[in-house]
């Protein structure tokens, strides 16, 4: 089953075309990766879709809704939830009321003035928990989100997108500044959390380990237009892709 529907996607700045007739469906179930070298207009795509920026042109439908043009905060209370290039955290705020603030965006009838003193807050601080557990952070609950380290911080973003109890989640560089090993957890944690959620999810990321380890088919754009689909094995070997992005000797890596 089609769950998200890409159709002639256009974004354009003035006379710049970030995002040129783009289109792909994401079946339910889909780990998809989206690839492709900087200014290939991943995270434009990424924003058109999750309702941050307008479309030029072109159609988005997510369960067979058409939300082209939608405001984000609709977006997520449809299902559809996304993450950020910088952790979108607030530093002062402790680590379980960052993840229950995400509930938020799954009731446009909770209003934030009164939602950490009226009767939501024990319900959302339990969702909360039940999320924070999955993303490995239990034991960190009563810090401060500064008090983390640079990785759980990134996964603590997750939790916050989580916690809206998307059908869809996407994901803009989970990866980027970790080091290896914070990287393999952190894919070890998406691996857990699509399966035990039953989520459907996209990625933009550069690093393709963690592309080839978690994704089931894979986008690649290149100057804002789609070069290639297909299931990873068949990305990395096609000669567009590796003369546009990942290059012969990255590919033989």
């Amino acid at each position: 089953m089609s769950m998200l529907q890409v159709d002639s996607l256009k974004r354009s700045f003035g006379g710049l075309v970030a995002v040129r007739n783009v289109s792909f469906d994401v079946n339910e179930g889909d780990f998809l990766g989206l690839i492709g070298p900087n200014g290939a207009g991943k995270t434009t795509l990424f924003n058109v879709i999750s309702g941050v920026l307008r479309p030029s042109a072109g159609t988005v439908r997510f369960l067979d809704r058409d939300i082209s043009g939608q405001p984000a905060n609709q977006t997520v209370r449809q299902g559809l939830s996304r993450t950020f290039q910088a952790a979108t955290i607030y530093s002062e705020a402790t680590v379980i009321e960052n993840a229950a603030r995400g509930t938020l965006g799954s009731n446009s009838t909770r209003l934030w003035g009164g939602f950490f003193s009226g009767k939501w807050r024990a319900e959302a601080e339990d969702k909360a928990l039940h999320v924070l557990e999955l993303l490995g952070l239990t034991r960190r609950v009563g810090l401060k989100a500064r008090e983390l380290s640079y990785g759980e911080q990134r996964r603590l973003g997750v939790a916050v997108a989580l916690a809206s109890e998307p059908r869809l989640l996407m994901l803009d560089e989970p990866v980027a500044g970790l080091n290896p090993e914070e990287a393999a957890e952190l894919a070890s944690v998406l691996r857990r959390v699509k399966a035990e959620r039953g989520l459907t999810m996209v990625m933009v990321e550069h690093h393709m380990r963690t592309v080839m380890g978690l994704c089931n088919r894979v986008v690649v754009l290149d100057h804002g237009t789609m070069i290639a689909q297909g299931t990873p094995a068949e990305v990395v070997s096609n000669p567009v892709v590796i003369e546009a992005y990942l290059g012969k000797e990255a590919v033989h890596a």
